[in-house]
Parts: structure tokens; C-alpha cells; sequence
């Protein structure tokens, strides 16, 4: 059972705004710092896209909520495009577990190691995410 329209158009605007803000944060992070009084500061798009970011998550929360009653449990059943659905599942899964981790427990120590992980698999679940939407139809 395919997503319905109604969900297709809550899910894909969401994925999108998700990456594009995940994007925006490693650009201001990495590449976007700036020099205030006191020495290097963090640039403000860094700040509000990591705002955005976790804003446009919760969407993402519920798109996954609405995708597993029908979509996932159906797909699994009849075993197909599982090759595709399987992995960006356990990506998504990964997302929310470290998503959840950065934001409320992870201390100083572990911080830089859980947002590597995230943002390189959410650079992946991009990938992952076209390849099953666009991916060849069985």
C-alpha cells in the first residue's frame, strides 16, 4: 500500500525542510564562523537552522508514525522493496535515537561524537530516502 496523498504531502515538504536545514547547520558549523569580541563565536544560522531543524524533526516524527500503521507493515508482509525500506527505517530509527541524545542527555564528552554520527547518517538517509521514493517500482 502506497503512502496516501494526503500523507505524501506532509512526508516529502518535511524530508526536505529536514536535509535542508541539517545542511544549513553544518554549513553555518563548519564553515561559518565568525570573529566576535571575545574570539570565535558561532555564526546565528548555525543557532536558528538547528532551531528549524528540530522543529521540522517533529514532522518527520509524525510522518513516520503515519507511514508504519499502513505503509511499513503492509510493505513487510508482502516482502517487497523491503532492499530499499529496511535500511532507510533503521536510518530514520538511528536519527531519532541520536537526535534524541544530542538534544537532552549527552554530555560534553560524548557531544561531538553523537553529531558526527547523526549528520553523517542523515546525509545518508538523503541518499537513502531518494532511493527508495525514486528507486526502480516492483
Amino acid at each position: 500500500m502506497r503512502p496516501s496523498r494526503f500523507t505524501k504531502k506532509i512526508l516529502y515538504p518535511s524530508l526536505l525542510l529536514i536535509a535542508v536545514s541539517g545542511i544549513t547547520w553544518l554549513i553555518g558549523h563548519y564553515f561559518m564562523e565568525i570573529q566576535g569580541e571575545f574570539g570565535p563565536e558561532k555564526h546565528p544560522l548555525e543557532i536558528w537552522s538547528l532551531r528549524l531543524h528540530g522543529f521540522f524533526a517533529l514532522f518527520g516524527l509524525l510522518c513516520l508514525g503515519m507511514l508504519l500503521e499502513h505503509h511499513i507493515k503492509t510493505y513487510l508482509k508482502h516482502r517487497k522493496r523491503w532492499w530499499t525500506g529496511l535500511p532507510l527505517l533503521a536510518v530514520w530509527v538511528w536519527l531519532i535515537i541520536s537526535g534524541y541524545l544530542l538534544y537532552y542527555l549527552i554530555d560534553d564528552q560524548w557531544h561531538n561524537t553523537f553529531s558526527l554520527g547523526h549528520w553523517i547518517i542523515g546525509l545518508i538517509s538523503v541518499l537513502a530516502a531518494y532511493l527508495h521514493i525514486v528507486g526502480k517500482k516492483y
